[in-house]
């Protein structure tokens, strides 16, 4: 039986992201696929459309988004949802380096239609789940500054730009961090449910994205000179052992505090502000990966 696939269309997403939808779409009809195309008209809409998809009609809804698509997809996911599928045209698409999914529209289209599937387990914050991060501190305040327009003219360029304009203003206020129970102070904390962070830069060395955990990074040291050399650990895949880092390589809970208005992340999306409160094994996903991706 030819494979019906509903494929849903984040406008805001990426740049140039129609041409390379178009083209995984027009590969999975030359393979046989069923396609149908919708595109998202305003927040909340694609997880509105995933809550409303059946296993009867679908067999696979494809994402057409970045990491932020995928977030609201898992959030309008239930146990009768088809597989979800992600067509990367983010920003940055961790989730898609961190599965392992090919970047060419034919293998893409073959690794959907060969449906190897691999569940997630997801953590939330304030009750909403996410895939692979959420943070407080100053990468989230550059992500609160971002705009769309933005980040669709420039890509990963637009977050350059705004932490360069914002470093010179931010005040790095003290976080009251509890971690299991355990409480600390930072200027800067980040739940990883995945390895990598801001693209390929491996900030939680070991995690599987997926686990019923995840770890913690706690940013201690305030100041911009703190806070280039943390950039600098991160790029060089060191973040989780500089000295002014605590690192907990597993954690089911994380209670973020402190001034009113400071912004949280949640999977590269400005999400809300604090106080933030952090869960893991808030239910789980299921997501279509390369073969190999399955079975490890």
């Amino acid at each position: 039986m030819n494979k019906r696939i509903l494929v849903i269309f984040n406008p805001a997403a990426g740049r140039n992201g129609k041409v390379y939808v178009d083209n995984v779409v027009c590969e999975l009809k030359l393979r046989g696929a069923h396609v149908t195309t919708q595109a998202s008209q305003y927040a909340g809409h694609l997880e509105q459309m995933v809550s409303e998809a059946s296993g009867n009609t679908w067999d696979c809804i494809s994402i057409a988004g970045g990491d932020g698509s995928l977030m609201e997809a898992v959030n309008g996911a239930s146990l009768d949802t088809p597989p979800l599928a992600l067509i990367s045209i983010g920003t940055t698409n961790v989730v898609s380096q961190e599965l392992g999914l090919p970047s060419g529209a034919a293998k893409l289209a073959e690794v959907i239609l060969a449906g190897h599937t691999r569940e997630l387990r997801l953590a939330e914050a304030n009750g909403r789940r996410f895939v692979f991060t959420t943070g407080v501190g100053f990468d989230a305040w550059v992500v609160a500054t971002v705009s769309g327009a933005l980040k669709k003219r420039f890509g990963k360029m637009a977050f350059t730009f705004a932490a360069l304009r914002a470093i010179q203003n931010y005040k790095f206020p003290i976080l009251d961090i509890v971690v299991d129970g355990m409480p600390c102070k930072g200027i800067g904390v980040i739940a990883m449910s995945g390895s990598s962070y801001a693209g390929r830069y491996l900030a939680a060395p070991g995690r599987r994205l997926g686990t019923p955990d995840f770890s913690v990074v706690i940013l201690r040291n305030p100041g911009i000179r703190s806070a280039m050399s943390y950039l600098y650990a991160l790029g060089r895949g060191r973040l989780s052992s500089h000295q002014g880092v605590d690192f907990i390589a597993s954690a089911s809970s994380l209670h973020v505090t402190g001034e009113v208005g400071t912004p949280f992340q949640a999977d590269g999306d400005d999400a809300g502000v604090i106080p933030l409160t952090i869960r893991a094994n808030a239910g789980c996903a299921r997501l279509i990966v390369p073969a190999t991706s399955a079975a490890s």
